[in-house]
């Protein structure tokens, strides 16, 4: 057995293994074109809102102004800060209040006790009052806040005399007129774009007169007028003559070893700060004002108003067309109700010779009839009212609320502060309620009331 199972086993090993065939590699599977987009059909696509992100007019002057004064260097930095701790010292502290009003009796001023105006920590535009109430009130409030030093040896005191000696100087000067004149200018267009009826080319226009206020002024003849009044005003007030300011040395990090430049006299370095602020308040307008999602709204605008009066819109169709909104329009449709457009305000406003606003157009178009007659005017019109063009009138809300809701009204109902709150709001109207008959509709719902007061 042994024998047979060895002879088994050696013709086992004798046979060869079976070949292995090479190894074959995968086999790479054709390549695939990218696959080409196809178009989507309008009703399967979704309804996605169009967004413009701009900011509202009154806020684009406030953020302009706050701008200006970020970017420019502490000449222009410190002056409002230096209104700022004016007021405080001298409105915050009986005592300086009662001297205050003394220099005011001494100097014979025709101004009570409050004449300085607390700058507005929110509202950049409402500057220029307040830096004029200093201007006007220097001598005053120099001799106030002299002898508020001389007197107090508290840090009120250390810090009144900081201001004093800051007042005395030419450069402080005239940064307080150089400030009132340019926030002074953006102050008068606040209060045109605060309108709450305005419309976008009436705030394009108060922007354009105000640019071209500052480019005015940045030209060498008005520079020499302001510098010689400032100097003039200084002198009257016995200020300290113009200086150079103290050579400093720039950081090693950004010193490239070149010779720095230094001005030949004080009249050539406060020409170069008056330039600078001009520059700054021309180019911050044309950032916050000239953006680029405003022109699809002023070509909205201008659209409409012109199939108002029946004047010529070609350019206004063909800016349309390449605008956002030529998606939510049909082109064609919108071409020919054009042309019927001044016929509806004729017959709906005969006594409207010239459409001025766009308020003009939606009163006529607030009949049903002319809404589905003229039905993708009436789209622009919803697109165009759905853009703010200001925010005053809601932040003025809020503004009457801080000042109804005190401390000894915090338990009042929902229901009863929107009452108030509507009746605080509009006063106008108010005023020309018969208070007497709403007492006597009050009086008369049940008899507990009859009981309570009588016969009004």
């Amino acid at each position: 057995m042994d024998g047979q199972q060895q002879k088994k086993t050696n013709a086992v090993a004798a046979v060869p293994p079976p070949a292995v065939p090479p190894a074959v590699p995968p086999a790479v599977p054709p390549a695939v074109p990218p696959a080409v987009p196809q178009a989507v059909p309008p009703a399967a696509m979704p309804d996605v809102p169009i967004a413009i992100h701009e900011i509202t007019a009154d806020e684009a002057t406030d953020v302009n102004n706050r701008e200006q004064c970020r970017k420019t260097d502490s000449f222009a930095q410190r002056r409002p800060g230096t209104v700022r701790d004016i007021v405080k010292l001298i409105n915050y502290s009986p005592k300086s209040k009662t001297l205050f009003s003394e220099k005011h009796h001494d100097h014979s001023v025709s101004c009570n006790s409050s004449g300085l105006k607390l700058l507005c920590p929110t509202r950049w535009t409402v500057r220029a009052e307040a830096i004029d109430a200093v201007i006007k009130q220097y001598t005053i409030i120099i001799e106030t806040l002299d002898e508020v030093h001389s007197t107090t040896k508290d840090e009120y005191g250390l810090k009144a005399g900081g201001i004093v000696t800051a007042l005395e100087k030419f450069d402080m000067f005239f940064g307080l007129q150089l400030g009132h004149l340019l926030f002074g200018a953006a102050e008068n267009t606040s209060i045109v774009l605060q309108r709450k009826d305005i419309s976008v080319q009436e705030a394009f226009s108060a922007v354009n007169v105000t640019r071209s206020f500052y480019q005015r002024q940045r030209q060498d003849d008005a520079f020499n007028k302001f510098y010689e009044s400032v100097v003039k005003n200084a002198q009257a007030l016995q200020i300290g003559e113009p200086m150079l300011p103290r050579y400093r040395r720039a950081p090693l990090q950004y010193d490239d070893g070149s010779p720095q430049y230094t001005f030949s006299d004080p009249r050539s370095f406060y020409c170069q700060k008056y330039f600078e602020s001009c520059d700054l308040s021309v180019q911050e307008l044309n950032d916050q004002f000239f953006q680029r999602d405003v022109k699809p709204i002023t070509t909205l605008e201008s659209l409409l108003m012109k199939s108002a009066n029946g004047d010529s819109c070609v350019q206004e169709l063909s800016d349309m067309k390449e605008s956002i909104f030529s998606t939510n329009v049909c082109m064609d449709k919108l071409e020919n109700q054009l042309r019927i457009v001044v016929d509806v305000i004729r017959v709906e406003l005969p006594e409207d010779k010239k459409v001025t606003s766009i308020r003009t157009i939606c009163d006529a178009m607030a009949q049903h009839v002319n809404k589905d007659l003229l039905s993708e005017v009436h789209l622009l019109l919803r697109l165009y009212l759905t853009f703010p063009i200001t925010s005053s009138t809601s932040e003025r809300s809020f503004s009457a609320l801080r000042g109804l809701f005190t401390y000894l009204r915090s338990s009042m109902s929902e229901n009863r502060l929107n009452q108030c709150f509507l009746l605080h709001v509009h006063k106008e109207l108010t005023k020309t309620l018969n208070v007497e008959e709403i007492a006597r509709e009050f009086i008369a719902t049940n008899d507990e009331r009859m009981r309570y007061f009588g016969k009004f």
